[in-house]
């Protein structure tokens, strides 16, 4: 369904990198491949010695602060930058493992890069690493020398270090780029309201990823996720939300549960997938609408379920969070959440079902303020802590703007406060 990002290596060899072999290799040194922009070749691996280090993590930095590239180590070269040999170096785990560490403590913002070891035949402790850096999203990336930051960048075969206007650039490139990805996230958001019926109240979340991924949105990607959604769960298992309904727009999948006035059925959720890994989630909110002793007795206000927030927002962040890995986007992921309808005729409050009966414990409000927050995809790729602790810092956000300090439910060390929920989820 996606189409990952090849790196030249791979167009050269014709294979995927956990596809690559020693008779591949060779075959570079056969044909005498060349460095250039975004690949380098290494005899031996890098040293101990504070200046190898420092080499390491300029090489990697300069790779990502780029179009990115390969790393190979036991490659040797000529004066013209061909390869011209193979010279095995160490596998043990530890070497590898080093390089990470070492990229990890000098490298700011962090970075983060993938290695493969490719076997000589016959010798399983001795071969070739790769080391695979992707064009940084949040470039540019410094590294720490002698207590000063260096900006490198990779230029043909050869690095420099940005001037400082060229750092500015950067720098003003990276905020452009957030900018014009909020500004998709918002117009997308726009378009996927007009599908909510406005007589309930909406958990509404989008997240548009810096780099955007692909997915061909052909026949046969529809039927995979046709087979994939129908049926299946629209939120975290202990709330039952279901997508009964598939369907094709333009360069997206439209998910949901009923919503034509002739199935008698109400909606209750909603989701659109587009091919560049973004995507908007909704599902229903209230609890119930009624007037509530915190708020004059003439304005019929829409409880709003604490626990649902939670849930909706867990529920949310799951599924487009995997759509975004899926399609092969990479980065990090602008999410925003807003509670949709809410205005003079539509005011809600935060409230919490308590054996059924429904109580309010926050103000009346009849405007909303959208929360946002900017994390590393890969955080958002399966369930685990690390979404639950993105999960914890939207609802915090969102609770504090309905007058509630903490609804109590998550934590941003990503566990759930399993006692603050109701019994349905303590049986779960």
């Amino acid at each position: 369904m996606t189409t990952p990002r090849r790196t030249r290596l791979e167009e050269i060899i014709g294979k995927q990198l956990g596809e690559i072999s020693w008779a591949d290799l060779s075959q570079l040194v056969d044909d005498r491949i060349q460095e250039t922009q975004d690949l380098e070749f290494k005899s031996q691996h890098y040293g101990q010695e504070e200046r190898d280090k420092k080499e390491l993590a300029k090489d990697v930095t300069s790779f990502a602060n780029s179009s990115g590239g390969v790393i190979i180590i036991g490659v040797q070269e000529d004066e013209q930058g061909c390869a011209s040999g193979l010279s095995p170096v160490s596998l043990v785990e530890a070497q590898v493992r080093r390089y990470h560490q070492v990229v990890a403590t000098r490298v700011q913002p962090h970075l983060l890069f993938n290695s493969f070891v490719i076997e000589k035949p016959g010798l399983e402790s001795q071969g070739i690493v790769l080391l695979v850096i992707d064009r940084s999203v949040i470039s540019p990336h410094a590294v720490d020398v002698n207590e000063s930051l260096l900006y490198p960048q990779r230029h043909g075969r050869l690095t420099h270090n940005l001037l400082e206007n060229e750092v500015a650039i950067a720098y003003r490139d990276r905020l452009l780029l957030v900018q014009s990805r909020i500004n998709l996230s918002l117009e997308r958001e726009r378009e996927f309201l007009e599908n909510l019926d406005t007589g309930h109240t909406w958990l509404v979340m989008s997240l548009v990823p810096d780099f955007p991924g692909y997915t061909k949105m052909d026949r046969s990607a529809f039927e995979v996720y046709r087979e994939l959604l129908t049926g299946r769960s629209a939120s975290v298992p202990w709330y039952g939300l279901t997508f009964s309904q598939v369907r094709i727009r333009h360069r997206r999948i439209y998910a949901s549960d009923y919503d034509s006035p002739e199935s008698g059925n109400q909606q209750w959720c909603a989701m659109e997938l587009h091919s560049d890994g973004s995507g908007c989630y909704a599902a229903r909110l209230a609890l119930n609408r009624q007037d509530i002793s915190s708020v004059p007795a003439n304005e019929a206000t829409r409880l709003v379920s604490d626990e649902g927030l939670a849930n909706c927002i867990l529920s949310g962040l799951e599924q487009l969070g995997k759509h975004a890995w899926s399609s092969a986007a990479q980065g990090m992921a602008n999410v925003r959440i807003q509670i949709w309808k809410v205005d003079v005729e539509h005011p809600i409050a935060l409230g919490h079902d308590l054996a059924f009966h429904s109580s309010s414990h926050g103000e009346s409000f009849t405007k909303f303020r959208a929360c946002e927050a900017s994390v590393p995809l890969e955080d958002l790729s399966r369930p685990g802590t690390n979404l639950i602790g993105v999960a914890s810092i939207l609802l915090e956000e969102a609770s504090q703007s309905l007058g509630i300090v903490d609804t109590g439910f998550l934590q941003n060390d990503g566990k759930l406060v399993v006692n603050s929920w109701g019994s349905g989820v303590r049986g779960s």
